[in-house]
């Protein structure tokens, strides 16, 4: 008999034999299959799907979180806090370094291979091919019905959605959330949410509702309009110094213990310390424990320490704000540091600008690709630089460049280049590499 949360997928749908079947059943074979479907905008059909599986109205309160920057890290703290203070909780974050279980978490934990397939079994049992009344969903629209129906099952009581690509088309708006937390507006993604900050603005702003509680970083001013939101620096704040402190309205609570030159002392922290602070109001013992549990918590990929000796760092930042963050960060921790940069960077990227906000710290540099092709080539990575002197130009993979390094090391411009190295090296299910 069948488990009624998750109903078999029938023969008639798997007709056509066992590696069919297979694809049936695993999310990751799905994914592959309908990867030329795209990125398509609208939420028509992510609607649809959640309304015919009864999910736009789960029993949890849904907190989403957009921006060009720090999505992932802000939503990390936020999840922490929360189960610091004993609620059940469920993050889905993208993309993935490795594996694609890394976006669903409950209750921190990646989301078994197992689990995640039979969500999706289900899914696949009520929309054959991903299709629903309203048309074929998309790769990324696919992963958060599964994600819904995972939240669902699990009885979570925290949703912490990261957005995927703008705010106002993104599958995860079809969520009604409770808070909406904005990390900052700057130039990404132009292709698709326009080549200007007033225009992105308006794309992430879509996901704030009237008279919904919304917290909104530093950097989205003026290309949105604060109003009745709690907006950082004017709001709330998290000040450096001897005794760092967070202060929000007529609150102020010294962060015992706190190091102000850790990388996490950052307007991620602040986001998630003011969104525990406008939902819960919690008392004083228990924001305590979840300032504690926030600071505590680290997101894979982001200024991530893999080796002390020699020094190397991994770092996803794809656009020059996230690049200006991670040299002042590593400036102020490394003090006089300079690093053998290996870059590499998606198409549609400002490659010229990244590269040349990482001159501060930069000893030497080695452009490189990937072994699935989503990165520009190195060789075409090179014909469009500033003046920044001598470079390697290296064509195979960035892992080799690691085996004999001498000195210290960064990686950056691209999530799929870290995820790479990442997976070249052997990772836990937490992401950290083992030894």
């Amino acid at each position: 008999m069948s488990d009624p949360l998750f109903p078999s997928v029938s023969r008639a749908q798997c007709q056509k034999g066992a590696e069919r079947k297979e694809r049936c059943v695993s999310l990751s074979s799905f994914l592959g299959e309908i990867e030329g479907r795209g990125i398509q905008p609208g939420l028509e059909r992510i609607q649809c799907a959640l309304d015919e599986l009864e999910l736009r109205n789960l029993d949890a309160d849904v907190i989403l979180v957009g921006g060009t920057n720090g999505k992932g890290s802000t939503a990390k703290r936020i999840e922490s806090g929360y189960r610091a203070l004993g609620f059940k909780t469920f993050l889905y974050t993208s993309p993935h370094l490795v594996h694609v279980e890394e976006r669903f978490r409950i209750n921190g934990v990646k989301t078994s291979t197992k689990d995640l397939d039979d969500a999706h079994t289900a899914c696949l049992a009520k929309f054959p091919e991903g299709r629903c009344s309203a048309g074929l969903l998309t790769p990324f629209e696919w992963m958060t019905l599964v994600a819904g129906l995972l939240a669902k099952t699990q009885a979570c009581e925290i949703l912490v959605l990261e957005v995927g690509l703008g705010g106002r088309f993104d599958a995860t708006n079809a969520f009604e959330p409770a808070v909406s937390v904005i990390t900052g507006i700057d130039l990404d993604h132009m292709d698709r949410l326009g080549d200007d900050l007033a225009s992105i603005g308006r794309e992430k702003a879509g996901i704030m509702r009237d008279g919904i509680p919304c917290v909104l970083g530093a950097t989205t001013q003026p290309w949105i309009d604060a109003g009745n939101a709690l907006l950082e620096g004017r709001d709330f704040q998290l000040s450096r110094g001897a005794e760092p402190t967070f202060t929000l309205g007529d609150d102020c609570l010294e962060l015992v213990g706190a190091d102000p030159h850790l990388p996490v002392f950052d307007s991620s922290l602040a986001l998630a310390l003011a969104t525990l602070k406008i939902h819960q109001d919690p008392s004083p013992s228990d924001f305590e424990r979840c300032v504690r549990a926030a600071a505590a918590s680290d997101w894979p990929g982001r200024m991530q320490r893999v080796a002390d000796t020699p020094l190397l760092i991994l770092d996803g930042g794809h656009n020059p704000s996230a690049i200006e963050w991670l040299v002042s960060a590593l400036q102020r921790i490394y003090v006089d540091t300079r690093f053998h940069v290996i870059f590499g960077a998606r198409p549609g990227k400002d490659h010229r600008s990244m590269v040349h906000g990482l001159r501060p710290i930069l000893e030497r540099l080695t452009l490189v690709g990937d072994r699935e092709k989503f990165l520009v080539p190195p060789n075409t990575l090179a014909d469009d630089l500033p003046e920044i002197g001598a470079f390697r130009v290296y064509e195979g993979p960035a892992i080799d460049l690691l085996k004999e390094r001498t000195e210290p090391t960064l990686v950056v411009g691209s999530l799929y280049l870290v995820g790479e190295v990442l997976g070249d090296l052997g990772v836990d299910d937490e992401l950290r590499v083992l030894a």
